[in-house]
């Protein structure tokens, strides 16, 4: 790999990403960022299982591949670098950052122990508000219990049916429901869970609208550079 990217673009997005990294000694693959380049862009991976991020940004492609990089000592540099500019070159399992003033390597791990990320299926999607969303969680996510012993309250039940979607959330001593209007979509379930819950709120704070699917169990949802 071999590309150059403004330094405020990427540490925008390592910022909005590594909240969802994984601190897991056991396995480090999940403390690290998956960066590849595709469609022109450089796109930013992680998860911790639990949930996952694909975080796109712009960038001069000279030459593609992929890289898994230790997600807090990348961002780290990156959000001490001054320069505007930064040229980032892999050679196997080694990130080279070169800038005008700034030059580092970091050591990476082997891409293919990096977990699979699903995408989102194009059919059955539905666009809604980003703003109407953001009103259904944050109606409801205080009453998600703090505790995983009961995992089950530990999120936010979140049920599509016909042209409405129900939002509820309980500790077991409160309840919280918040009912929105939506396209006609099957009948379907899911439990977010609270921090799940908590990174939706965040990472579509600036979006206007946004395209949801459920599918397997799993809610995904896609706006302007994340998914």
């Amino acid at each position: 790999m071999n590309i150059i990217i403004t330094q405020k673009n990427l540490n925008s997005a390592l910022r909005i990403i590594e909240r969802l990294v994984a601190k897991h000694i056991s396995l480090p693959i999940l403390g690290t960022v998956l960066l590849k380049t595709e469609g022109g862009q450089l796109s930013l991976t992680a998860t911790n299982l639990e949930a996952g991020i694909n975080y796109c940004i712009s960038a001069k492609i000279n030459q593609p591949g992929e890289v898994a990089v230790p997600v807090r000592v990348f961002s780290e540099f990156i959000s001490n670098v001054t320069d505007e500019k930064l040229n980032l070159i892999t050679n196997k399992n080694v990130l080279q950052i070169n800038s005008e003033h700034y030059q580092t390597k970091i050591l990476c791990l082997e891409t293919k122990e990096f977990p699979l990320v699903p995408k989102s299926k194009e059919h059955d999607q539905i666009t809604i508000s980003s703003g109407l969303l953001r009103s259904a969680f944050l109606n409801v996510i205080e009453a998600t219990a703090l505790s995983d012993t009961r995992p089950e309250l530990a999120g936010v039940y979140v049920d599509f049916n016909n042209k409405e979607a129900s939002f509820a959330a309980t500790d077991g001593f409160r309840l919280a429901e918040y009912i929105i209007s939506i396209p006609l979509i099957t009948k379907q379930y899911v439990i977010i869970p609270r921090s799940a819950a908590q990174e939706i709120i965040r990472l579509t704070e600036e979006e206007k609208e946004l395209k949801l699917t459920i599918s397997d169990g799993q809610l995904f949802i896609k706006g302007e550079k994340f998914e």
